[in-house]
């Protein structure tokens, strides 16, 4: 090992992804984690013969899961077996369409075709232009730290790509330039809700995250999602790395560097961690995977906060884990079902801050896939819909009833599975921000609701303090399994690169 003595706060995906890339280099690395498992809101309940994935139920982007393994001399197959879904998911709408989206192009373009004359070459544009603001931002932001729209322009990125990439329109709006069918304005929009934002107030270059999707494709892991998380902590101990669950860091300490102004200008350093029991663990640098209104809010001094405002935070989700007896004939692994009015549910979400009276509903049922995760004849059912922040709801006495709201709303479609049910977990806004302490119950920490978000998320690199990384997916470059897997690459190369282990190795 060498002499780096590194503590990462949280055993997250981020935090694991940091903690495997600094032991492939040689770093001494402890993970501390508040919760009693691995995977953060990767999480797993298990009842009765039903395996439930509470948080993440999709992997896109798995050439970031590659990478992840390849840094360890390890490769992906060897540990997890992904299995493409087709269709990518089934799509219903109030007025009884619907469509079958497909990440092979020409069996897209066929089923939109069918669906409404002229989208599937609707979609075809849309989707050149998805194509160019990905290749754009792919580089420059996502594989990179990013703390202003100028660095686009410093890396060269071509003029077409960068037009792709302009923030005006909405998403909504950009939907409008390309499709006259405002139902598939709706698909499109929903795009917005992966970073937890609203597709009337998101910027049009999140057209990348539908691209990733299609162009990537749509992946389940065999065994359940949580097989990420438990795969990657068992690759971490392979490296090294030394776990410590039930394990609440308390606050960060700092050591006073002034009047010594450290290099890049920061006048305080990392020097250890206070747990809970009062403990103390000197370390030379931190990774911190904990929500970063968190860290900064709870875990170091408020003036050490450098986000110049409180950003909106991302949309929240009210969960239903159902388990349900007999197979349902009409659903494929992951489903939507559109709200008849979309702009008014987002308009009660973000501006009323109240649950949508119809809600966009969205069923996984990985048991389509995967038999394991359910007893014979039955069905797991993951159902999510969009929920405001915290803040304004009394969860506490509204779930139920909110949770019958949508059963009803599923039987009008077509879907009563009322008398099914076998067993039955409510997750709600409040009980995310409890077990994750994140800010409001927020699932993907800001939102992208204006044009600078994407630029106002807390950087890799600790601003204020020398030694602190930022490796969650309320810092950059955002939410979801591949992004907060790469937040956890740049922090650990900032870390690595702070300290010189690459050139203490050569």
């Amino acid at each position: 090992m060498l002499s780096v003595n590194v503590i990462v706060v949280g055993a997250g995906v981020g935090g694991l992804s940091a903690a495997i890339r600094l032991a492939a280099k040689g770093v001494s690395v402890r993970v501390l984690e508040r919760l009693p498992r691995a995977g953060g809101k990767l999480n797993l309940l298990e009842d009765a013969g039903y395996r439930f994935d509470t948080g993440p139920s999709l992997v896109t982007l798995p050439w970031v899961f590659e990478d992840l393994f390849a840094a360890a001399g390890e490769k992906l197959s060897d540990w997890l077996e992904l299995i493409r879904l087709e269709p990518v998911c089934r799509y219903f709408y109030a007025d009884g369409t619907g469509f079958d989206a497909s990440a092979d192009m020409p069996t897209m373009m066929e089923n939109l075709e069918a669906f409404s004359i002229g989208a599937g070459e609707d979609f075809n544009a849309f989707f050149g232009h998805a194509a160019r603001a990905w290749r754009g931002s792919r580089k420059a932001f996502l594989e990179s730290s990013i703390s202003s729209p100028l660095d686009f322009i410093r890396d060269g990125i071509p003029w077409t790509d960068l037009t792709a990439l302009l923030p005006i329109p909405t998403l909504h709006g950009l939907a409008k330039r390309y499709f006259k069918d405002p139902r598939l304005q709706q698909f499109i929009g929903r795009y917005a809700t992966y970073t937890g934002s609203s597709p009337y107030r998101a910027p049009g270059t999140l057209s990348t995250v539908l691209y990733s999707e299609y162009a990537y494709g749509a992946w389940y892991v065999r065994g359940g999602l949580y097989s990420i998380a438990q795969a990657l902590e068992k690759l971490a101990r392979k490296l090294g790395v030394e776990f410590y669950f039930d394990t609440t860091v308390q606050k960060i300490l700092l050591e006073d560097t002034t009047p010594f102004i450290l290099p890049d200008r920061k006048t305080c350093a990392v020097e250890a961690v206070q747990l809970e029991d009062g403990q103390i663990l000197v370390c030379d640098a931190i990774v911190c995977n904990a929500d970063a209104a968190h860290l900064y809010e709870h875990l170091l001094e408020k003036n050490l906060d450098p986000r110049k405002q409180k950003l909106e935070p991302s949309i929240s989700g009210f969960v239903m884990l159902l388990g349900v007896q007999g197979k349902t004939t009409g659903l494929e692994h992951h489903n939507i079902f559109f709200s008849s009015d979309y702009q008014k549910e987002f308009q009660q979400i973000f501006s009323e801050l109240q649950p949508a009276s119809e809600p966009t509903i969205y069923v996984c049922i990985s048991s389509k896939s995967d038999t394991t995760q359910a007893p014979p004849d039955c069905e797991n059912w993951f159902i999510l819909v969009n929920a405001p922040p915290t803040g304004k709801m009394d969860w506490q006495s509204e779930a139920s009833g909110y949770a019958a709201r949508i059963l009803e709303l599923l039987a009008k479609r077509g879907f009563d599975i009322r008398e099914r049910i076998q067993v039955q977990y409510i997750v709600t806004p409040t009980d995310l921000e409890n077990t994750y302490l994140t800010h409001r119950g927020g699932i993907y920490g800001s939102s992208s609701n204006t044009v600078s978000s994407a630029f106002l998320r807390p950087q890799n690199r600790s601003q204020t303090v020398q030694g602190l990384y930022l490796a969650t997916g309320s810092a950059h470059p955002g939410g979801g399994l591949p992004l907060v897997m790469l937040s956890g690459k740049l922090a650990a190369n900032a870390l690595l690169e702070d300290f010189k282990v690459n050139e203490a190795q050569s």
